[in-house]
């Protein structure tokens, strides 16, 4: 070896893509703020030959080492792609587009300090008017609005009542949208730099193949930083002749 080191004290920042293929992704999500990576390796069980022979019934006349479960990955982080954010929720994830749009006189049936669902979600703040079935105009100030979740709560008798119609503008949203509580797993692909804080060199990690599955309840309303937990089998990809690689060096940047 070029030289020896007595310690390790890695900082690692990784990038992250999935690989359905043997083929290694080239487009990767990141640096990943991963707070745990553990892996772990194959694990083994002796298969031994037992005698049978009189004076040494019952000894180990040879033993082998075999594989009995392949090597492991756990892995936490507290960010994440798209694709980690749908895994860690079970998930499948999709574009979400809504256009502006004005709904006009919805009809709904309204009671006092109740919420009642209205026919669309994000509603801008402008443009929001409710009156009886009789159209007469009611004032702000009876009652209440949701307009994110798109829900009114009458706040006064003026907002109750059966066949109130209901005035307002759907605005223009985008993002994502996740289908969660479904049985999901993915291959992952790790890569990056690791700095050993101990030489003050840097080095590179790569994990080239993980099938990995959330491992943890996810907590939806617990608030702080979302973060989540994946584990699973290693896999050694073709034309790898390991599932991790870590590589050492002298190079200081």
């Amino acid at each position: 070896m070029a030289f020896e080191r007595s310690q390790i004290y890695l900082q690692c920042a990784l990038y992250c893509a999935l690989r359905p293929s043997d083929a290694t992704p080239t487009q990767l999500y990141g640096p990943i703020n991963f707070t745990k990576l553990e892996t772990t390796p194959p694990e083994q069980e002796s298969d031994d030959l037992i005698s049978n022979m009189a004076g040494s019934v019952g000894e180990v006349l040879a033993t082998v080492q075999k594989a009995t479960k392949p090597g492991q990955i756990s892995l936490e982080c507290n960010t994440m792609s798209s694709d980690l954010r749908a895994l860690i929720m079970s998930a499948d994830v999709e574009a979400f587009n809504q256009a502006s749009a004005t709904v006009t006189d919805a009809v709904i049936d309204t009671a006092l300090g109740i919420w009642t669902k209205l026919p669309g979600e994000y509603i801008a703040a402008a443009g929001i008017s409710l009156k009886t079935s009789g159209d007469v105009a009611v004032a702000a100030d009876k009652y209440l609005m949701d307009r994110i979740a798109g829900y009114i709560k009458p706040v006064d008798a003026a907002a109750v009542g059966t066949g109130m119609k209901i005035t307002f503008s759907k605005a223009a949203a985008a993002g994502e949208a996740y289908s969660a509580g479904k049985t999901k797993s993915a291959y992952l692909y790790l890569n990056g730099k690791a700095f050993d804080k101990a030489t003050g060199t840097w080095g590179i990690l790569t994990v080239e193949k993980a099938s990995v599955s959330n491992s943890q309840a996810y907590d939806w309303v617990v608030g702080g930083w979302m973060k989540g937990a994946l584990s699973g089998p290693l896999v050694t990809p073709l034309g790898a002749n390991s599932p991790i690689k870590f590589v050492a060096t002298d190079f200081t940047g």
